[in-house]
């Protein structure tokens, strides 16, 4: 599982939101971005999620056994609970880019504002796919064991 890649990115994610808040001109706060010190706080918690949903999904994986089949459908209803989260955060983050690149002292400024944002926006959206290919890669260096079809004699 990539967990180290997925806490990389939220850790990214709150160390590089404040330094960009640092290169761009303070503007006006629009009603519906968040401030730099609400970015850094929804960054926190969206570490928090991830460091959580790992936790759980190592537990549903390690639950299934040696069921592929079942261990993706328990990591799909951990995913399916944390990304209204996750979405939640990806918004604040468009929203925050996009009053950080409107207040871009310079274009090249607001050209690399813009091009971080998207990037960090859909990291954050690609957590479960993220998650997914982890599962993916486990999976195939792992082979699923056989299913034992001989009856079983009691001993």
């Amino acid at each position: 599982m990539p967990s180290g890649l997925i806490l990389a990115l939220a850790a990214g994610l709150a160390i590089g939101a404040p330094a960009l808040a640092q290169d761009a001109a303070p503007a006006p706060a629009r009603a519906l971005a968040p401030s730099d010190a609400d970015i850094n706080t929804a960054a926190d918690a969206f570490r928090t999620q991830v460091e959580a949903m790992n936790a759980e999904v190592r537990a549903a994986v390690q639950a299934a056994g040696s069921s592929r089949r079942r261990a993706s459908a328990r990591v799909e209803e951990v995913l399916a609970r944390y990304q209204p989260g996750f979405e939640s955060f990806a918004v604040q983050l468009e929203a925050w880019f996009s009053r950080r690149a409107a207040a871009a002292a310079t274009d090249e400024a607001r050209a690399s504002i813009v091009q971080t944002g998207a990037a960090s926006v859909a990291r954050v959206r690609g957590v479960p796919d993220q998650v997914r290919a982890g599962l993916a890669q486990q999976a195939r260096s792992a082979p699923e064991q056989p299913r034992n079809t001989q009856p079983s004699t009691g001993y």
